[in-house]
């Protein structure tokens, strides 16, 4: 948005930014205002964050004031305000709010990022609605399935692979496999390259005497993967080492899972059939507290890699923990 005859007010990248439209040179960057909408006020700018936050801005080549400020709007803003007889109108993910501009009010700073209102302000109360719906798989009456859908559609939620678990694990107490069946399909439609939705798909299907059919799913996607890792050189050296990961086969997660043979000096080799999709894995002595970790003890997160076809996967231990 234009705020003189030279300067601009917009953003580059997350930065709210100031520069000279005719050079490009920028005359200030501002990062307190990531995920803003901006409107013209005459001679004066009106932000409002994604999170709610409103300020009133006096901007110009040499920076910007905050004039006046509100923060009672707690919700998630999608689309860019609009303002109508001095009244401003937000859609928000909750609710449709209607702010008299003159009941803006002197400011006493600007919160950093998007910290002015929780996790449930930005993508709504995730946890509640979740697990809201973990609770009804425990129901003895028919599950409201609308209700699953409802929330696996939200992509502001993102059902994750635990919460899926604990799902399924309330289905199976109370033998409700159709439900289970019904939501594991849908999350493999939803996340194809899980290799746990695939996985939990496979075993409804042989549950519900549905073998022939998995045993063509489990041809079609199984390939052959061989693994190539290069050890520390320690003393004493590990006797045994072993591949784990989110696969069926390796545990999942268990930590002896894939044993490696040597075949050198600090190297190791294995060959396995690995279901395609996003596969995450890690490298282990064959015990919980003897994982992979950095050179300075630290942790590392699970590798990954995505699986096409027949793999050739090669990593580097920098230590194990101790």
């Amino acid at each position: 948005m234009q705020n003189n005859s030279k300067c601009v007010v917009g953003f580059i990248g997350k930065t709210l930014t100031a520069l000279d439209w005719t050079t490009g040179d920028v005359y200030w960057q501002k990062r307190d205002w990531t995920d803003c909408n901006l409107l013209s006020l005459g001679d004066r700018v009106l932000a409002v964050r994604g999170d709610g936050f409103m300020g009133l801005l006096n901007a110009d080549l040499k920076g910007f004031e905050l004039v006046a400020s509100d923060d009672t709007v707690k919700d998630r803003i999608w689309a860019p305000p609009t303002i109508v007889d001095q009244q401003l109108y937000l859609i928000g993910r909750n609710q449709l709010v209607c702010f008299p501009l003159d009941q803006l009010k002197k400011s006493n700073g600007v919160p950093s990022g998007t910290q002015v209102t929780s996790m449930e302000a930005m993508y709504g109360n995730r946890p509640e609605r979740i697990q809201k719906l973990i609770e009804l798989t425990k129901g003895v009456g028919e599950f409201p399935f609308e209700e699953y859908l409802a929330v696996a559609s939200d992509r502001s939620l993102q059902l994750g692979e635990g919460d899926y678990q604990a799902m399924f694990e309330n289905l199976a107490k109370r033998d409700a496999a159709k439900v289970a069946y019904e939501i594991a399909s849908d999350w493999t439609q939803r996340s194809p390259q899980s290799i746990p939705a695939w996985q939990q798909f496979i075993d409804l299907l042989r549950k519900s005497e549905k073998s022939e059919r998995a045993d063509i799913e489990e041809r079609d996607r199984m390939v052959e993967v061989t693994v190539e890792l290069t050890a520390p050189l320690t003393e004493p050296m590990p006797e045994h080492i072993f591949m784990t990961g989110n696969a069926a086969s390796l545990g999942p997660w268990k930590p002896a899972a894939l044993e490696l043979q040597p075949i050198g000096e600090g190297k190791y080799k294995a060959t396995c059939l690995l279901p395609r999709g996003d596969f995450q894995f890690k490298f282990s002595c064959g015990t919980t507290d003897s994982f992979e970790v950095r050179k300075d003890g630290r942790s590392t997160s699970n590798r990954r890699h995505r699986i096409s076809g027949p793999t050739a996967l090669t990593a580097t231990v920098q230590a194990w923990k101790k």
